[in-house]
């Protein structure tokens, strides 16, 4: 405390009133002194707040801290006092806040360094390495450097980081502990894995059972991929620390999910799963053991166990885990696992946002191969074509063929480059384009011809082009070579069954799920599997609108419907049939038609046929039947014979006379490949009023160019026929006539949903027909169509077409709907 200095010779000097008035004025102002407040560092009661502080008791002195500040700023020791108990009663983030505000200057080197621990358990590094700085300049310690160095490695630089403590002091044994703490630390956090953990187990000699040292041990097992190591070194150290054992537990389980990755591409049937499944158990108990306060671990452990869910292949639990969780910050890789559920559950809009939101969060040197081409896969199932072949081709331009191996220091093949051009190639298959497919895949198979994946590419690729006999080789060659090699399984039971080779595929698919149950691709296989041995019901039908065949003829409808049974024996299934037709006639009664039968029908891989036995139920009260036989020795060639008594070919006007007949016809096919393919066939029709029709029927169709969402064929046909001259005969009997003409066939994908898609057509056909007695003219055809596809299950096609037709000379138009259903009940 300052008091007035007054002079004492001057005092002297003085008269005795001037003394005795200025002794009085002195000893009043001593009053005013005696009676004022001390400072509050001063006072005995904040002396003993600041020991209860120091107790661990600090509420009361923050209260006195905070009371005088809003008398006043802090300054000083106070200020010191106050930002010191604001990181002890935990407002950590308020007292950096303050902090920022001062200079750093003012502050003690104790309160600097505590600050700047502060600083790095928010990861402000760049603040924590200025506040230890400054607290170093003020006073050099062992402490304060150590301090120093561990920010600058936090901040990544741990070159710096191990200078500060090469020029650090240590005397005394404790400074050489701290510092031993330090380097421990910041080795174990570079990139010198091996050097840290040699340095560590010295140190760890050197001073037995120190935490420190301890953590930072248990710490680089963990970024040395040895959790289990860590859970054991941290258990005989007693070390009691329920956060780090926590996290040790965290990686253990994350260390198994990585592991079990790889056991499930190594190990047969259950025995894949074995580690996942512990994790899960575990990551069940962990999660069950964390403490609300633990908010970053907790959400470590939500992450990982959607990660074994997925890994599991229990997308459904994992979406459901997902979607009842609150927390709306998933790690990347959690992110990524759970869009990998949603796809396999059908459901890729959803996928995409989640992938495309982990991409977004992580740099894109460190993007995992399998996100980028889960999005390409969820963009494809989504019917956004065009979204995936960007995403495709940005992934292509991203992944060298050869990269620099940093380990080696050498340029090395990059193993990512052949998944990539696989990837490529098959989505090429699946935009349509199956002939660049098949290059890429046979300039790929040169350079490696035992590659299981690439082989099994190349049968998929054969059953897309329609080749399902090729593919069931190409699977059978693989097997031969990869007993175990599940997708080459999958893929020969699906070619199998697209071949008809049914008492084959329920050995494949049994195998298929022996090997791999829980597989998206192994459930699609089993829906495959269960719709084929289901019943199928087949209706065709079809109503003109207005004219028809020159005969006046308008209002024809007609609708044959099949009910399949189950297949029995494998390839033998029995079946119900119905036709049933109408027309009406502007000079002529109406007609019908109307049969019922029921039949057998028979596939297998080389032969399929079937027979049945008809009732007409019109009236007329006849009995008919057809049988067929179908020869297919391989996926290009095909011959058909087909025999029918009371045929329904029979021109319905016909029957307003009590025509009935037979029709006979063969069929030649030859299917170069899913682009060009060509028919011809022949048929007679001998009818009960003396006619005979024989007819020849040839085409050629050519696809000019196939893409993701359009395609276009050409149909190159040709027909001709003879009848006999029957003049009472009341159809439409030409002696002769011949047609020629070419059908553009355009196909658009309208919408696709994963399996569920629909497409448009539009069919244009002009040709030219000729009629013996009536010469040449123009016909032409236009139709749309829409055709729905539901998985292995059902089809739907419906359309309408406009037809211009001469017949006897006169151009007749009319106008047709119809509808086709596939559905398997």
């Amino acid at each position: 405390m300052l008091l007035p200095h007054i002079n004492k010779g001057a005092l002297q000097s003085m008269s005795s009133p001037l003394r005795y008035g200025l002794a009085a004025g002195f000893l009043f102002t001593l009053g005013v002194y005696a009676h004022a407040e001390p400072p509050l560092w001063k006072q005995p009661a904040y002396s003993n707040a600041i020991q209860a502080a120091r107790g661990g008791k600090p509420q009361a002195a923050l209260d006195m801290l905070e009371a005088e500040q809003r008398k006043a700023p802090l300054t000083g020791p106070l200020l010191d006092d106050y930002l010191t108990l604001l990181g002890w009663v935990g407002r950590k983030d308020e007292a950096l806040q303050k902090a920022h505000a001062v200079d750093p200057a003012t502050l003690s080197a104790d309160t600097l360094a505590q600050l700047g621990r502060i600083a790095r358990d928010k990861r402000d590094y760049p603040y924590a390495v200025t506040l230890y700085r400054q607290a170093l300049a003020k006073s050099p310690s062992a402490d304060h450097s150590a301090g120093l160095a561990m920010a600058l490695s936090d901040s990544g630089d741990s070159t710096a980081a191990l200078s500060v403590l090469d020029a650090a002091k240590s005397e005394a044994p404790k400074d050489q502990l701290g510092l031993t703490r330090a380097r421990a630390y910041i080795l174990a956090h570079s990139p010198n894995l091996t050097g840290a953990l040699a340095y560590l187990q010295s140190s760890r000699e050197r001073f037995p059972n120190d935490p420190d040292l301890e953590r930072s041990y248990t710490e680089l097992l963990l970024r040395l991929g040895a959790p289990q190591s860590a859970s054991d070194s941290l258990k005989q150290s007693r070390l009691l620390d329920q956060d780090l054992n926590n996290q040790v537990e965290l990686d253990r389980i994350a260390y198994a999910s990585r592991w079990g990755d790889a056991e499930e591409r190594t190990e047969q049937g259950e025995a894949r799963y074995r580690t996942i499944d512990k994790a899960l158990i575990d990551s069940k108990v962990i999660k069950s053991q964390l403490p609300e306060s633990a908010a970053r671990q907790r959400m470590t452990a939500l992450a990982d166990r959607l990660v074994l869910l997925q890994q599991r292949n229990r997308s459904r639990e994992a979406i459901q885990l997902y979607e009842s969780q609150s927390e709306d910050k998933l790690p990347a890789y959690a992110e990524a696992a759970v869009a990998d559920a949603y796809l396999k559950e059908q459901q890729p809009k959803r996928a995409i946002q989640l992938y495309e939101h982990a991409l977004a969060n992580t740099p894109p040197k460190d993007a995992p191969l399998d996100w980028r081409l889960g999005l390409v896969n969820a963009y494809e199932d989504a019917g956004q074509t065009g979204n995936a072949e960007r995403a495709m081709a940005q992934l292509k331009a991203d992944t060298p063929r050869i990269r620099y191996d940093a380990p080696s220091r050498q340029n090395r093949y990059n193993p990512d480059y052949g998944q990539v051009m696989q990837a490529d190639a098959m989505l090429q298959a699946y935009h349509n384009r199956t002939a660049l497919a098949q290059q890429k895949l046979d300039g790929m198979l040169d350079e490696a011809p035992y590659n299981p994946e690439l082989r099994s590419n190349c049968g998929a690729l054969a059953l897309l082009r329609g080749q399902p006999r090729e593919a069931a080789g190409i699977y059978t060659r693989v097997l031969v070579d990869e007993p175990d090699y599940t997708d080459a399984k999958i893929g020969l039971a699906s070619a199998q069954i697209e071949s008809d080779q049914f008492a084959a595929a329920e050995k494949s698919v049994a195998a298929a799920n022996a090997a791999a149950p829980e597989r998206q691709s192994t459930q699609q296989l089993n829906q495959e599997w269960y719709w084929q041995n289901r019943p199928e019901l087949v209706v065709d039908s079809g109503k003109d609108l207005s004219g028809a065949r020159g005969a006046g003829q308008s209002n024809e409808w007609n609708v044959e419907a099949r009910l399949y049974s189950v297949p029995f024996d494998y390839n033998w299934r029995i079946f119900v049939r119905t036709y049933n037709g109408r027309a009406s006639f502007d000079d002529a009664p109406d007609a019908r038609r109307d049969t019922a039968g029921a039949g057998v029908n028979y596939r297998s891989a080389n032969w399929t046929g079937e027979a049945a036995i008809t009732q007409s139920t019109d009236g007329t009260d006849r009995v008919g039947g057809f049988i067929a036989a179908n020869w297919t020795p391989n996926d290009k060639l095909s011959v058909g014979l087909r025999h029918e008594e009371d045929t329904d070919a029979i021109p319905i006007k016909g029957r307003l006379s009590d025509v009935h007949g037979r029709n006979t016809s063969a069929e030649l096919g030859y299917r170069v490949d899913d682009i060009r393919q060509f028919m011809a066939a022949v048929n007679t029709i001998s009818m009960s009023d003396g006619n005979r029709r024989d007819a020849l029927t040839a085409n050629w169709t050519e696809r000019w160019y196939s893409g993701p969402t359009y395609r276009i064929d050409t149909i190159l046909s040709a027909y001709a026929s003879q009848n006999r001259d029957i003049p009472s005969a009341l159809y439409f009997n030409p002696q002769r006539d011949n047609e020629i003409g070419l059908t553009a066939l355009q196909d658009w994908l309208l919408w696709r949903n994963s399996t569920t898609t629909l497409h448009h057509r539009l069919g244009l056909y002009l040709g030219n027909y000729y009629q013996q007695g009536f010469g040449s003219d123009t016909s032409w055809l236009a139709y749309y169509e829409q055709e729905w596809a539901w998985t292995s299950r059902a089809s739907l096609r419906y359309g309408f077409a406009r037809n211009s037709h001469p017949y006897d000379g006169v151009s007749d138009a009319g106008n047709r709907i119809y509808m086709n259903l596939d559905w398997r009940l």
